[in-house]
């Protein structure tokens, strides 16, 4: 069974893919199954390059088949920011879970419902170190910044805890794994490009 690094510290994101590859013929590691602690820096000035270069340096570091992804929050009525700065938003050091989320619904406090649309977005990346061939898919989430924070609150996750999508009628948090199916920009990038994995 092929080996496949998902690369990333973040404990949800890792929940997140193992669900989504449940079903596929990949052996998942994880970068605390390797006793990797380094941290991949990201100065790209797009989610593109920040997923790619995070790809790589794990992919090169363990020498396994890796996937990896940076996406960020959208809000048209900002300009689209945070975007790629969403967890360096206005700061020097990457912002808590609970500063996040104040900082998002300080911003858009003064706006109604209809200029309080918001745009989850990821790439990701799978890279093979072996060769350096990449495969790389986008996914996005359309919904609306609520007012209030929903009562499940997911640690690692908080924007799903103030991301209302209408079409559901329900904030992202609150989910069922069914509906996930629907609604997961990380499940919407992987189908992308999952037939194509073995041209790697």
């Amino acid at each position: 069974m092929k080996k496949l690094l998902i690369a990333t510290h973040n404990l949800g994101k890792i929940s997140d893919y193992t669900e989504i590859f449940r079903n596929h013929p990949f052996d998942l590691l994880t970068l605390k199954d390797l006793n990797i602690t380094q941290q991949a820096e990201e100065f790209g000035e797009n989610f593109e390059e920040n997923s790619l270069y995070k790809a790589k340096f794990y992919g090169n570091l363990s020498g396994f088949l890796t996937l990896a992804d940076d996406g960020g929050l959208e809000i048209p009525i900002l300009d689209n920011y945070p975007g790629v700065k969403t967890r360096r938003w206005e700061s020097d050091k990457p912002l808590t879970d609970e500063q996040l989320v104040e900082k998002i619904l300080k911003k858009l406090e003064k706006y109604n419902s209809k200029d309080r649309r918001a745009i989850l977005r990821t790439v990701i990346t799978i890279y093979n170190p072996d060769n350096g061939k990449y495969l790389q898919a986008t996914g996005t989430i359309e919904g609306e910044i609520a007012k209030q924070i929903s009562n499940n609150v997911q640690p690692g996750y908080p924007i799903r805890s103030i991301f209302f999508i209408s079409k559901a009628g329900k904030y992202l948090s609150e989910l069922t794994k069914k509906e996930k199916n629907i609604y997961n920009h990380r499940l919407i990038a992987v189908k992308k490009i999952i037939k194509e994995i073995n041209t790697l």
